[in-house]
């Protein structure tokens, strides 16, 4: 994996509850890790697969290897949330994770 095509800062978030002052619950996303990634927009064959179980705007991104990451986080990209379908450690090498998401629209 070239360092070059890891060129978007991606930011983990987990989701949290936190309580107020009266009591009452809020969930909200806190930042957990930031790594680079690439991403792309799934076409052709994989697009019309994942777009089968109801996903919309399917991507793939490989990110590179942090420790307790896992799939109930989601990926911060800017202005642009993903919500992630699998995620997988290629080999068990612990380099990189190739990553299906779907953004939030």
């Amino acid at each position: 994996m070239r360092a070059g095509a890891l060129r978007h800062k991606i930011t983990f978030q987990q989701l949290t509850v936190a309580n107020d002052t009266w009591g009452h619950s809020a969930e909200t996303w806190t930042d957990e890790a930031t790594t680079y990634a690439a991403i792309w927009t799934l076409r052709g064959i994989e697009r019309v697969e994942y777009l089968k179980l109801g996903n919309e705007v399917p991507h793939k991104i490989r990110a590179r290897y942090k420790r307790g990451l896992h799939p109930k986080m989601r990926i911060k990209f800017g202005e642009r949330y993903f919500n992630i379908l699998s995620m997988i450690d290629p080999d068990e090498r612990h380099i990189h994770y190739d990553i299906i998401a779907s953004e939030e629209i």
